[in-house]
């Protein structure tokens, strides 16, 4: 059947189905949006999701609102928490396409409860919810007058409220803003098998970075094992738990691919952790799945062929050092001298960590012991945003909030934070909170007015800085002192034309985007960072 029979076949059962399928319906269509797919719920009785797409250029620029979005259309007349189980499931599943709009969806039912209301309240309100749900009610889908009214009034009362910028988990997929040259960096690391480390201060977007360099490399079909290393369970001492997690996340990605399958020893046929028999062989185990993918890779037909992808975040759990677990963990040495011996072995396998210290490649040796991956991984420090991204980023959430930003506003931001994701997000969630009417336009002058508040109030988030320069790299943290309290950008270089910082510490600096330099001279890109300094550090120290 061609799709577009299918199509109408589809919306003819929801709208017979129930009165308020063909209410919705007849509402899509008359603000203008394009049905893509419908479909009744498993239960027939329940409901239908309708996926429309919003062309709608008013819509967009007022509440940030535009491409597949989904509205689900309930039949039965009491929603449950079951049902918004339900729904966050499908969100989930549609976010795997770049052209899903997972950031809202919409929920058509026969009025909204108060219980209901502020139950959905709660989840605009939830910095760490993924998307929210509009409710629409069915006395606003029969004002058929002016249905662009209707959801109009609707918008204004659940997505002016919500903080966009306060989103500060991991991000992927439509929310992830800028990074492409460093994305197109790590692509090439993959394609040529080249290990690389991705290195930056906490909270730059490292996490956030590898997910979405995840999301893209299964994308093309490689099989991909991301382990964050922060879950790694307290109580475990070696290394068995890393090559169980690994193995069994490359098991789950060959899955059905027949080319692929042979016989595993470790992967799939332990689903918990505390299964394995403690005789178990789990390093050699772990070999022979590997070996024999890599195998079944060289010898399949399949064109391309598929490479072995291994994303570690966090790789400072495993370092014998105070950066990790007391000792490290063991078989930590062993552990990467093995990724090494693979890496160097096969062209279809590739491996790329992130950490705040790159210390794990830099360092000879930890202890008395050679350290395995030392000059190992190509190490890329994690860059900031650059003007036209940090722009970008405000403009897209501020829109979605009722807030415009003025060009001199995103430039005010940015040299404010230097682009740094993170603190983009933190200080425009602070403006936020403090100007909440909407619609509202905001100026550098509106900047400005909250900056010192800002810093007072949340100041934690440098101090954490300081203090992770002052245990790794106390002569650095001095450089960004003696900068701070500078009137004006310093010289890297005395009178005796000699560089006055150890080179170590520039390159740190300059690679944690901490410092910046143009023509010989050194200042600090975070504005905010400096500003702190200068006021809070000395009384905190």
């Amino acid at each position: 059947m061609p799709s577009s029979d299918e199509l109408s076949l589809r919306l003819a059962e929801i709208r017979l189905q129930h009165h308020r399928g063909s209410l919705v319906f007849s509402f899509l269509h008359a603000c203008r949006f394009r049905i893509e797919t419908a479909r009744l719920l498993a239960e027939t009785t329940t409901g239908a999701d309708l996926i429309a797409s919003i062309d709608n250029a008013e819509i967009n620029e007022s509440y940030g609102i535009s491409g597949s979005t989904l509205f689900r259309c309930v039949f039965k007349s009491k929603v449950t928490q079951h049902d918004l189980d339900d729904l966050d499931k499908r969100l989930t599943e549609l976010a795997q396409t770049d052209i899903f709009n997972d950031q809202i969806a919409f929920l058509i039912l026969s009025s909204v409860p108060d219980e209901l209301r502020n139950s959905l309240y709660r989840r605009v309100d939830r910095p760490t919810q993924g998307h929210i749900i509009v409710p629409i009610a069915q006395e606003a889908l029969e004002r058929q007058t002016s249905p662009l009214d209707a959801l109009r009034d609707v918008l204004d009362i659940w997505l002016y409220r919500r903080d966009l910028f306060a989103h500060t988990s991991p991000v992927v997929g439509s929310r992830f803003f800028g990074r492409e040259n460093i994305l197109a960096t790590l692509r090439n690391a993959i394609a040529y098998s080249k290990p690389c480390g991705i290195f930056g201060l906490r909270k730059v977007g490292k996490t956030s970075l590898l997910q979405e360099c995840e999301r893209r490399t299964r994308g093309m079909g490689d099989l991909v094992a991301y382990v964050d290393l922060l879950r790694l369970p307290a109580d475990v001492g070696d290394a068995r738990w890393l090559y169980w997690r690994i193995a069994n996340l490359l098991h789950a990605e060959v899955g059905n691919r027949a080319q692929l399958k042979f016989d595993w020893r470790l992967g799939g046929r332990y689903e918990d952790y505390l299964d394995l028999p403690p005789e178990l062989p789990v390093a050699t185990a772990f070999d022979s799945d590997l070996s024999g993918l890599l195998r079944r890779i060289v010898t399949s037909k399949l064109n391309p062929k598929p490479k072995v992808v291994l994303l570690l975040d966090e790789i400072e759990r495993l370092l014998p050092t105070g950066l990790g677990k007391e000792g490290g963990i063991r078989g930590f040495f062993e552990f990467f001298s093995y990724l090494r011996g693979i890496a160097q072995e096969t062209v279809h396998f590739a491996v790329v960590v992130t950490g705040a210290n790159p210390s794990l490649v830099e360092v000879p040796q930890f202890g008395l012991r050679d350290n395995p991956v030392f000059n190992f991984f190509e190490e890329v420090y994690l860059q900031l945003l650059n003007p036209e991204e940090t722009s970008g980023m405000i403009r897209r959430l501020g829109k979605g909030m009722g807030m415009t930003f003025g060009d001199d506003g995103c430039h005010r931001i940015h040299r404010l934070t230097g682009g740094h994701p993170y603190f983009v997000r933190a200080f425009c969630s602070y403006l936020a909170k403090q100007r909440r009417e909407r619609p509202i336009h905001i100026s550098s002058g509106d900047v400005d007015m909250v900056v010192d508040a800002y810093l007072e109030n949340g100041g934690k988030d440098f101090r954490e800085i300081a203090a992770r320069l002052e245990r790794d790299y106390p002569e650095e943290l001095a450089v960004c002192v003696e900068l701070a309290h500078a009137a004006a950008p310093i010289s890297i270089k005395n009178e005796d034309g000699r560089v006055m910082w150890s080179q170590g510490s520039v390159k740190h600096l300059i690679g944690y985007q901490l410092v910046r330099i143009d023509d010989g001279m050194a200042r600090l890109t975070m504005e905010l960072f400096g500003r702190w300094i200068q006021h809070w550090h000395g009384v905190e120290q």
